[in-house]
């Protein structure tokens, strides 16, 4: 098994609900599936009229010729399921992954969703770990 991460194109100027959506799947083929079926995401959204023709479809599919798969839940090679206080001491968190936005799910094989949704008060923190760290 492997995750695929899925993120949002805020096609229109926003998004909706998380910008990650992560997938445990046997292949890309599945994780596809999977998303349509018990995920927020859609495909092809532009030529459906969901989405903003100049900005593009919000979701796109996964393919097994990328390397779309990682061992375990990421975006942009940051370990999600990290605690709080581990990812106030990740340089790459740090060094700017936050500003991409962090709000994802996660839909494990077994059926597990885990969300996690970041508040001000953690961003604050964010705020002040950098602030100690160029000290």
């Amino acid at each position: 098994m492997a995750f695929y991460t899925y993120n949002q194109n805020n096609s229109g100027g926003f998004f909706h609900g998380d910008e990650y959506v992560i997938i445990e799947a046997d292949n890309a083929a599945e994780a596809n599936e999977i998303a349509e079926r018990r995920t927020p995401i859609y495909f092809n959204g532009c030529a459906d009229g969901r989405d903003c023709d100049c900005c593009g479809d919000r979701w796109y599919k996964k393919n097994d010729d990328w390397s779309d798969a990682d061992e375990a839940p990421t975006i942009y090679g940051l370990d999600v399921t990290l605690t709080d206080e581990e990812l106030l001491k990740d340089e790459t968190f740090l060094d700017g992954l936050h500003w991409f936005g962090m709000n994802y799910s996660i839909y494990y094989a077994n059926g597990t969703v885990v969300q996690r949704h970041f508040n001000d008060e953690f961003w604050t923190r964010v705020d002040e770990a950098k602030r100690t760290r160029r000290r």
